[in-house]
């Protein structure tokens, strides 16, 4: 089993939601392509709400991370594009930490936000990738 824990320089305070650094040994890297808040087996994208975007985009990293026999605490990474940071802050908080925890759970790797001028899918309002270490 892979050993992942997290790392927080000394005097610094931990943050809220994630971790500032992963230390990763043993296991297999499992990079998870950009997932849109689409419905895979149909590939459109639920409704243009961030929030129903944001949990089925959240969903297919699980899946994916699943499919590799990882659970969300496999996660060591995760990069969030966004077409609007407003609409990411705006999002009621509980409804964004309620869908993390559902699909990823009590486990908060580094993460990293990004504003982009346009994502793939047209109808997308996110993308989520993600980095996981599962065992072997």
């Amino acid at each position: 089993m892979p050993d992942i824990k997290s790392l927080l320089p000394p005097g610094w305070p931990r943050p809220s939601g994630y971790s500032q650094a992963m230390a990763v040994s043993g296991g297999m890297e499992v990079y998870v392509a950009g997932q849109f808040g689409c419905d895979p087996s149909t590939r459109k994208c639920v409704k243009s709400d961030f929030i129903a975007q944001w949990d089925q985009a959240l969903s297919n990293v699980a899946a994916v991370v699943r499919a590799a026999g990882g659970t969300g605490e496999s996660i060591v990474s995760v990069r969030i594009y966004v077409l609007s940071m407003e609409s990411y802050q705006n999002a009621p908080r509980q409804d964004v930490g309620a869908s993390w925890i559902k699909h990823i759970g009590k486990w908060f790797p580094p993460i990293t936000l990004v504003e982009v001028g346009a994502l793939e899918d047209p109808d997308a309002v996110i993308e989520i990738e993600a980095v996981a270490r599962v065992d072997r």
